[in-house]
């Protein structure tokens, strides 16, 4: 709802905020330019690639597939929050409270309209380490050696989204 109110307030007059940088370099790929070669793009390419198949797969600009993207990583990020929330193994009864807090903590970012300040980009993370936390302390080689696998797959998944909690990852 609050990424709805928000396109129809200021998003719905072309790019606003971080959408209009997010627009702006979503066009140039749309040219044929190449993200970090041809223009900057400080972030990973899930963020330009996914707003690209979303104007390809609808009849809608591709202003508003940068949007429906946000608005879609908005909801998935709320989701990975849940995610990571109830895989926490923390013996408490105010997971509920806890989600609140951080998902109220981040609500404030749909002002920015960005779609690399959802949640996706911040719990990403997050789930992976706790997945492949839960994984390597099944007690088993097999699984250990799985767990590292899995963070070599994560860490990549990362780098489309951000580069730099890729690199924090890896370190992690």
């Amino acid at each position: 709802a609050g990424c709805t109110g928000m396109y129809m307030f200021a998003g719905r007059f072309g790019g606003f905020g971080e959408s209009a940088y997010e627009i702006d370099r979503a066009w140039l790929l749309s040219l044929g330019k190449t993200p970090y070669v041809d223009f900057e793009w400080p972030y990973g390419v899930y963020s330009l690639y996914v707003p690209q198949f979303f104007q390809h797969l609808l009849p809608i600009t591709l202003a508003q597939a940068c949007y429906l993207f946000w608005g879609v990583s908005f909801l998935l990020g709320t989701l990975l929050l849940y995610l990571v929330i109830n895989m926490v193994d923390y013996p408490t009864t105010s997971k509920t409270s806890i989600y609140l807090i951080v998902f109220c903590a981040g609500f404030p970012l749909i002002i920015t309209m960005g779609a690399h300040y959802t949640l996706v980009r911040y719990m990403c993370p997050l789930l992976f380490i706790v997945a492949i936390q839960k994984l390597f302390y099944h007690g088993e080689v097999k699984w250990e050696i799985a767990s590292a696998i899995l963070a070599v797959i994560f860490t990549t998944i990362l780098l489309t989204i951000s580069p730099e909690t890729a690199i924090a990852h890896a370190f992690a």
